[in-house]
């Protein structure tokens, strides 16, 4: 049998915006870069002694993982079009709420279009950043950074949100000022011009090997949520502070924690190992232990179908 999901475009798009409003604790979402890595951060779930299971309440459809997947640097040399081969991939074997990353957005004209075509597949939200076309990968500590003009990316989010048909998609701006180098009072600055513009949500970037600086942007943004009076969730993309536990970044104020790119990098490293290890030893023997075995496998992608309720 397929594991194919039940739940139509109409009935997921809305998911991430009802988890947000009663989320009591922090929300995380985990990057999916094909089906299977999917149907993983889909259906893992730990039980805790208590009794407790957690599990992932969505997933991120990374601009990097879907990019090196296909052997290619992320330097937006596709464009989003491509990314939605992608997202029909995951839909068609997940039920969680999906994210897009947009990368730049791509012209007013673009974000527009690409915005009805993921609101019609059930996606639950897409994320853009603040940088120009085309942008380099946040984490590239070689190639330049260089941020677009905060007004014409507010003039952008703007476009956007007048283009959306549905109230339940989320269009969420990411400020890449730290990641620039520009400092603290320019994030700031960039939040409210996109905060007026009519953000969904706002994700502060960083490469910092400590939380310091995102703990400090949120404070500043809680300030400026109480002075605009809004009140528009923050969210934050921990892999290079991954050290600070997700309830300290949510008493912080940070309500989704996006893991971006850990199933491709773990794939990748035991891909190469697997592969060396054949090499080195003329044979597979050696390169089982690397492996799941077969029948795992076979459970992962041959569960049964979700049984289709009746009218």
């Amino acid at each position: 049998m397929l594991p194919l999901r039940n739940n139509l475009p109409e009935q997921r798009r809305g998911l991430l915006k009802k988890l947000l409003v009663s989320a009591t604790g922090p929300l995380r979402i985990l990057e999916s870069h094909n089906g299977l890595s999917a149907l993983i951060a889909n259906d893992t779930a730990i039980s805790s002694s208590s009794g407790t299971i957690t599990s992932f309440d969505g997933i991120w459809i990374s601009g990097l993982a879907e990019t090196a997947s296909r052997g290619l640097p992320d330097i937006e040399l596709q464009g989003l079009t491509a990314r939605l081969a992608l997202c029909r991939e995951v839909a068609m074997v997940t039920d969680k709420p999906m994210v897009v990353d947009g990368d730049t957005g791509g012209t007013i004209e673009q974000l527009q279009y690409h915005i009805r075509l993921l609101e019609g597949m059930g996606i639950s939200g897409l994320i853009i950043e603040d940088k120009v076309f085309p942008k380099n990968n946040s984490l590239d500590m070689v190639k330049p950074q260089v941020l677009e003009d905060p007004d014409v990316f507010a003039r952008k989010i703007a476009a956007g949100k007048q283009a959306q048909l549905s109230e339940d998609f989320l269009l969420i701006a990411r400020i890449e000022a730290l990641i620039a180098g520009k400092g603290m009072p320019e994030a700031l600055m960039r939040a409210q011009k996109y905060l007026l513009a009519g953000a969904d949500a706002i994700v502060i970037h960083s490469r910092s090997g400590r939380p310091d600086e995102v703990l400090e942007f949120a404070r500043g943004y809680q300030e400026l949520c109480r002075a605009n009076q809004l009140d528009v969730p923050l969210v934050c993309i921990p892999t290079t502070y991954g050290s600070i536990k997700e309830e300290e970044l949510f008493e912080a104020g940070f309500k989704l924690i996006i893991y971006a790119n850990f199933l491709l990098r773990s794939a990748y490293l035991a891909m190469k190992e697997t592969a060396e290890a054949i090499l080195e030893h003329g044979r597979s023997l050696e390169a089982e232990p690397l492996c799941c075995p077969l029948p795992e496998l076979f459970k992962c992608i041959e569960p049964a179908v979700r049984a289709v309720p009746k009218n």
